[in-house]
């Protein structure tokens, strides 16, 4: 893997185009991927902005660029339903039994493979961490405590974020413990008095 990167800039520059239209931002929320971009947007918007995030990476390592590449290259080869089956068992918790599948599902439609391949590789490699230490608003980023993708060792955070784990959970986090994520998220809305 090359040096890490930044995510590109064309987010960057459509936000710059919309903010005016929809005045300040008091909270921006991003799960996975769109947990990425909201961390890389923070640069662009007012310092008290909030972020509010569920395993969204602020960096990869060797291990979860390998994990995503794995699905891209499934991905873009056609092999689809290969990659969309392999990354729903990436986002079990580690050493979750999979849950039971349809013999035959439905096959996925075609625009799938290349907007799949397209995310995951824009992940890849990818590290925002300068973006999260600079912003001086609030940030939560909750992760899975067992997740087989985005972990702790995938965040950032200053001295004044929360990064907090829920143990035994993988990728979605409020999906698997929905009471105690939802618990997690109103303490920080009130305590940032964004509520």
């Amino acid at each position: 893997m090359g040096p890490r990167r930044p995510i590109p800039g064309r987010p960057r520059r459509a936000l710059g185009r919309a903010a005016p239209r929809f005045g300040d931002i008091d909270l921006l929320c991003g799960n996975a991927l769109g947990g990425a971009l909201a961390q890389a947007l923070l640069g662009e918007l007012p310092p008290t902005t909030a972020a509010l995030l569920v395993s969204g990476p602020a960096r990869t390592d060797g291990v979860l660029d390998a994990r995503l590449a794995r699905i891209a290259e499934m991905a873009e080869a056609g092999r689809v339903g290969e990659a969309l089956r392999l990354l729903s068992l990436r986002i079990l918790p580690e050493g979750a039994l999979p849950p039971r599948l349809p013999a035959e599902a439905p096959p996925p439609p075609a625009e799938a493979g290349p907007r799949l391949a397209g995310g995951l590789r824009l992940l890849c490699g990818s590290n925002v961490s300068a973006s999260v230490l600079r912003h001086p608003g609030p940030l939560l980023n909750i992760v899975g405590g067992r997740s087989q993708l985005v972990g702790h060792q995938h965040t950032a955070a200053a001295a004044h974020h929360e990064i907090r784990t829920v143990p035994g959970c993988g990728m979605r986090p409020q999906s698997e413990r929905p009471g105690e994520v939802s618990r997690i998220i109103q303490a920080f809305l009130r305590e940032k008095r964004i509520l």
